[in-house]
């Protein structure tokens, strides 16, 4: 320096390794050639607190929508993580519903930031039950405070779907013989089709009127066939008990009844089918 000049400097400290503590800042001149005075090559002003590195996620918070459905239902789970240390951080967050790990993603945070990523989470092929959601965020090297690592919030209810419901038709009916001597038993015949998609049992009630007066003269059935989904079933599997009749013209109207347990067939086919014979 020339004579009366002054000059400013820095230093740049790479406080890597460096134990955490309190470190008083300090500049000394090295004396030269000469210097008497040395109280002034000295100086002290300010202090650098170093601290250790805080490594610390945290799951915050946790929900789920909708709350309740049927199996194969598709819910989304949301799910905000923070970083609370003092650097930026990656790491893995999952969400889960009891122990069923519903997704996985990689998430990287800077510090102080907070995030918030949505699962979906498709049902099919589960159980009907109650499943607790939660989320966890991995453990990152350095952690501490694992407590606030993981975070439950919210409950789905899953039920069964209801049954398919079976749909069948009546297609036609029609008797053994369309004219008979007086004495010969008749027998009705029937052809149904099943239209749905899940298999159901089937019993065709025929009722006989006398075509001049209208008056009902008897009911015979078929028995109860078990039909499976999108097929047709006909002729002997819907015959009728033999009827014997007084000489006349008769009417039959079919009727269908349906349904999964045999014992309770509580569907009616809207569609009668009608047919005529002759007993002479």
């Amino acid at each position: 320096l020339a004579a009366g000049a002054s000059q400013s400097l820095s230093f740049a400290w790479d406080t890597t390794g460096v134990a955490p503590g309190s470190y008083p800042i300090r500049v000394e001149a090295a004396a030269v050639a000469g210097e008497t005075n040395l109280a002034n090559n000295a100086f002290d002003d300010g202090t650098v607190v170093l601290i250790a590195p805080v490594h610390d996620v945290a799951v915050t918070s946790v929900s789920v929508s909708p709350t309740a459905g049927v199996i194969g239902d598709t819910f989304v789970v949301t799910v905000t993580v923070a970083n609370l240390g003092t650097q930026a951080e990656t790491f893995d967050l999952t969400a889960l519903a009891n122990s069923l790990v519903i997704g996985t993603k990689s998430v990287t945070l800077a510090a102080g930031a907070t995030t918030t990523q949505t699962f979906s989470w498709s049902t099919a092929g589960l159980s009907a039950g109650s499943y607790a959601i939660s989320a966890t965020a991995s453990v990152i090297l350095g952690e501490t405070d694992l407590a606030d690592n993981t975070f439950s919030d919210g409950t789905v209810s899953l039920s069964a779907p209801p049954p398919a419901t079976p749909l069948l038709a009546l297609n036609r009916i029609w008797p053994e013989w369309r004219h008979g001597y007086s004495g010969t038993a008749q027998i009705l015949y029937a052809k149904v089709s099943n239209l749905g998609s899940v298999g159901a049992y089937a019993q065709v009630v025929y009722d006989i009127y006398d075509k001049a007066t209208g008056a009902k003269v008897a009911t015979v059935s078929s028995q109860v066939v078990w039909i499976p989904a999108g097929t047709v079933a006909g002729d002997v599997a819907f015959a009728s008990d033999p009827w014997t009749g007084a000489p006349g013209v008769y009417t039959v109207v079919g009727t269908l009844y349906y349904g999964i347990d045999p014992t309770n067939l509580s569907i009616v086919d809207g569609m009668k089918r009608i047919s005529r014979f002759a007993i002479v």
